[in-house]
């Protein structure tokens, strides 16, 4: 029997489209309280002790409290239990203290365990994740789906006929206060660069510079990004946690237009042409050796000082105008792009023209 504050978590699967318009699974961490029917649901790329954690705490937050006894499926990142043996991770075994609650795995293959949280899985997928929703930006995408989970919450509860949100009141008086501090949902290991600067992790190469090859760095493990440090806590680099082999070298764009500012013949093959304008690609395939070293150091000027993409719309509005690529010219614009007036196409003056002819 289960009673209030107790929930159960499990991973299920969904279909989403994503910025490119292409279909992606992604994973929702879903916590269920079987005592009130309450469901909450949070998108991830993986199903790792990081993504749990992240999930859970900003479920909590968001609940106002933390579940006291939470029950996992067996296969979740975040440990697994082999007869009467559990094994937790140390992030989880961490994250657990710090919230002080109790948890429990299921036995494998025993469904049965937790038949409420993957009936939660079901229903979620069913009703808010039909039609495929268009995926953007994920962490808006999460913090609108804690909302659309708060509003089945004024449903009524199938057996006990009361509203789910007053039955869920018992879950929060029955649960634990949040603590003070948060926790930091992260783990660290310490890698070596190799000779181009690349840092190997899970099978995937991640660019740091070539500022850093054959040191040995320190990196931040999250749930969505990977975070870069030197001995001495100076980031480096942060970059996009990729949870499936990347058949090239993720870097961000800075790292690839600092590379070829003292390389500027890589960029024949530099990643950084399917993330340039093509009018640009072509002017920098087209030019000389110093006309192209001189247009790729004053990018990389602008691009730190302004950013990645306001400083290639710069670029390209200057081609359209077969003006050159000087830096005071893409600083002038990268800088002010902010400040362009854009008319709304929604207001309608028609009235203006009526009262005009009048």
């Amino acid at each position: 029997m289960w009673g209030p504050g107790d929930a159960q978590i499990d991973f299920g699967q969904v279909h989403v489209i994503n910025a490119d318009g292409d279909d992606e699974t992604h994973s929702m961490l879903v916590v269920s309280f079987p005592y009130s029917n309450a469901r909450y649901g949070q998108l991830y790329r993986g199903e790792t002790a990081e993504c749990v954690c992240h999930g859970l705490q900003t479920i909590y937050d968001h609940i106002g409290f933390v579940p006291c006894l939470q029950v996992f499926d067996n296969a979740t990142g975040i440990g697994r239990r082999v007869g009467q043996i559990v094994k937790e991770s140390d992030l989880f075994a961490r994250f657990r203290t710090h919230h002080g609650f109790h948890s429990r795995f299921c036995n494998p293959y025993s469904g049965n365990e937790k038949g409420h949280v993957e009936n939660a899985v079901g229903y979620l997928r069913r009703n808010l994740c039909v039609p495929l929703p268009k995926i953007d930006d994920i962490h808006a995408f999460n913090k609108e789906l804690l909302d659309r989970c708060d509003e089945l919450l004024e449903q009524d509860h199938y057996r006990k006929k009361d509203k789910l949100s007053l039955l869920h009141r018992d879950d929060q008086q029955a649960g634990l206060p949040l603590p003070v501090h948060r926790f930091q949902p992260v783990r660290f290991d310490t890698r070596q660069a190799d000779k181009d600067g690349r840092i190997k992790f899970e099978n995937n190469y991640y660019l740091i510079g070539g500022a850093y090859a054959g040191r040995e760095l320190t990196i931040s493990i999250g749930a969505e990004d990977l975070r870069f440090f030197t001995p001495d806590g100076i980031q480096v680099g942060r970059l996009t946690r990729c949870f499936t082999h990347s058949a090239t070298t993720i870097a961000a764009e800075q790292s690839l237009l600092d590379i070829l500012v003292t390389r500027p013949g890589a960029f024949s093959h530099s990643p950084l042409r399917s993330l340039m304008p093509t009018a640009l690609v072509s002017a920098l395939d087209q030019a000389s050796y110093n006309d192209k070293r001189h247009a790729i150091k004053a990018l990389t000027a602008t691009s730190t000082a302004c950013g990645f993409d306001a400083t290639m719309n710069a670029a390209e509005h200057l081609l359209e105008r077969s003006q050159p690529l000087s830096q005071a010219s893409l600083d002038l614009l990268a800088s002010s792009a902010g400040s362009i007036y854009h008319p709304n196409p929604a207001v309608d003056l028609a009235i203006y023209d009526t009262l005009a002819a009048s």
